[in-house]
């Protein structure tokens, strides 16, 4: 990638980004990634990775199943957190594409143990489970970005 005079990643702002953009562009991606993570979450039902007898035990307590519901909430809760550290990355760094590009990555990375402390889920609810994270992350910072970077 090519770097400009000013050592930033080319498009990334000189400027800070107004928090109302993030918000409008946080926004924005958390409706895309609902969308893209729900269409993945029916194909792997539909192939059978969520079985409808699979129950676990939330943060908060109370037994449920996996349902798009679960989708829905955990893409709005992990994007609405990624809003707020763009948000803050870019009120406190010269390069706040690059860092948060950075930090989404390692996000992603560590999103990845969650999963794994679900009960003897299936296999094929873990693969599924784990393409969601990859989606929900691709997506959901790409519009961000995208929207908040003009």
């Amino acid at each position: 990638m090519a770097m400009s005079e000013s050592g930033l990643i080319p498009g990334e702002p000189r400027e800070r980004i107004p928090l109302a953009r993030i918000l409008m562009a946080t926004v924005g991606a958390i409706g895309a990634a609902i969308v893209a993570n729900v269409i993945v979450f029916f194909i792997g039902d539909a192939a059978g990775a969520f079985p409808d007898d699979y129950r676990f035990s939330p943060p908060g307590g109370g037994e449920t199943g996996m349902g798009v519901g679960n989708v829905i909430f955990s893409t709005i809760t992990f994007l609405a957190i990624a809003g707020i550290v763009f948000a803050i990355i870019s009120r406190v760094s010269g390069r706040p594409v690059r860092i948060f590009l950075y930090v989404a990555a390692v996000a992603l990375v560590l999103s990845f143990f969650q999963p794994f402390t679900l009960p003897d889920p299936p296999g094929s609810m873990i693969a599924f489970l784990l393409l969601m994270h990859v989606v929900a992350a691709v997506v959901g910072v790409l519009v961000l970005l995208r929207l908040a970077v003009r």
